[in-house]
């Protein structure tokens, strides 16, 4: 690549990363580039005169400060030096400027800025409207998307003028493309602020192509294998008319860094959303699923205190002739129902830790050796077996559950007096 051109040393870095033969880049140069003495090699020894930098600047198209950190500095910049020079950034874009705080609790010094919106894509008679989002060129380093790409080709989604795509593997099947379709893809996006035009509606959207890459992602969520396409966040901006802008900003945080750090550090200027929030429907049903069970073994464990209450009222008319027989000892009503009371909670108390021991071992068992897979639908999630995990809180719920009904049944077969 050419020396001066850092966007071209930056891709053949990135291709040689992803390639497992060695690489060896060719990077050709031109020393004293711009300058009075381009090429000769006096500039290695002979400082430049204050006009000498003057022309220099003016001829390599520099019009920042004397000292100033560029947007595309701040990307990579590690944390420390960040530091030292926080007090003299307010020359960094507004976007990127994160306070010295916040960088301590990023797990790299990596933020992505992303572009995300719908668009509408045809590929041959197919139309289908899906997630567009444009992603940073340092969006592999911040997640772990490698992990769930599929193809041989390099993970690139610009290079010179091409502009390329990664879409989900549900939506590429929906899509009838193969891993390397030949045709690009035609995107469509509403320009901003203008009504559809009934006589020409083509006329009213941003029109771009995205080409192959090679690659699909598949993450084993529908609402993203599905729905997503990823590309390159300048491809983004052109098409929503966002030049320079961000929908969000993605960053990963250490183990010991939170929500409410990040709320205290930015204020109330930005709208933060954890893992949690961003699949706030995901999850909304997963609690509702909870719920549905809980109520379920609700009405099991009722008809369960049903047969307790039946099994003591058997026992009191068996046991007729003892009661008669303890009150003629001179027992009172009270204390015989104690009696029967003291035998239906040994049964209430013994039946609920004998199961929920049972059940923590059981969950423990599929934990270690998943014996309950998922069905026909084996393989087509990141785990084969059913997943469960065991929560302190649950356990108490349960345990107050069982208690409180189990005693509440007891005490209804007991109410009679025995006098």
């Amino acid at each position: 690549p050419e020396g001066n051109d850092v966007r071209e040393i930056d891709k053949a870095i990135e291709r040689a990363k992803y390639n497992k033969k060695p690489t060896l880049i060719e990077v050709k140069t031109v020393i004293g580039r711009g300058s009075q003495h381009e090429g000769k090699s006096i500039i290695h020894g002979k400082p430049l005169t204050k006009e000498d930098i003057a022309n220099l600047r003016k001829n390599l198209n520099i019009h920042t400060n004397t000292l100033e950190i560029t947007e595309n500095a701040v990307k990579y910049i590690s944390v420390n030096d960040l530091k030292e020079n926080y007090n003299s950034s307010q020359n960094v874009g507004h976007t990127l400027a994160l306070p010295e705080k916040l960088l301590l609790l990023l797990e790299r010094p990596v933020f992505t800025p992303v572009m995300e919106g719908q668009a509408l894509v045809t590929a041959g008679n197919i139309q289908k409207v899906i997630m567009l989002k444009g992603v940073d060129d340092n969006f592999l380093e911040q997640s772990n998307i490698l992990d769930a790409l599929y193809g041989d080709a390099e993970p690139i989604l610009h290079l010179d003028v091409l502009e390329y795509c990664i879409p989900g593997l549900t939506l590429c099947n929906q899509l009838g493309l193969p891993l390397y379709f030949d045709q690009p893809l035609q995107v469509y996006a509403p320009k901003r602020g203008e009504r559809v035009n009934m006589a020409n509606p083509k006329a009213s959207f941003n029109v771009n192509e995205l080409q192959a890459s090679g690659l699909v992602f598949n993450v084993h969520q529908a609402k993203y294998d599905a729905e997503y396409i990823l590309c390159s966040l300048g491809f983004a901006q052109r098409l929503f008319e966002q030049e320079g802008r961000a929908s969000a900003l993605e960053v990963k945080l250490t183990p010991n860094g939170s929500r409410k750090e990040i709320e205290t550090i930015l204020g109330n200027d930005f709208h933060i959303q954890d893992r949690y929030e961003q699949q706030e429907d995901v999850f909304r049903i997963m609690q509702v699923e909870k719920l549905i069970s809980y109520a379920f073994l609700c009405f099991i464990l009722l008809v369960a205190c049903l047969n307790i209450i039946g099994s003591l009222n058997m026992l009191i008319i068996e046991k007729r002739d003892n009661i008669k027989t303890l009150i003629a000892l001179g027992s009172t009503s009270s204390q015989i129902r104690r009696i029967f009371m003291s035998e239906g909670l040994m049964i209430i108390f013994g039946g609920a830790i004998t199961g929920m021991i049972l059940g923590v071992v059981l969950c423990l068992l599929q934990q270690h050796f998943g014996f309950i897979s998922m069905g026909q639908s084996e393989g087509s999630f990141i785990i084969d077996a059913y997943p469960v995990v065991v929560h302190a809180t649950d356990l108490i719920i349960i345990l107050i559950t069982v208690l409180l009904l189990g005693t509440t049944s007891v005490l209804f077969a007991t109410r009679k007096t025995f006098l």
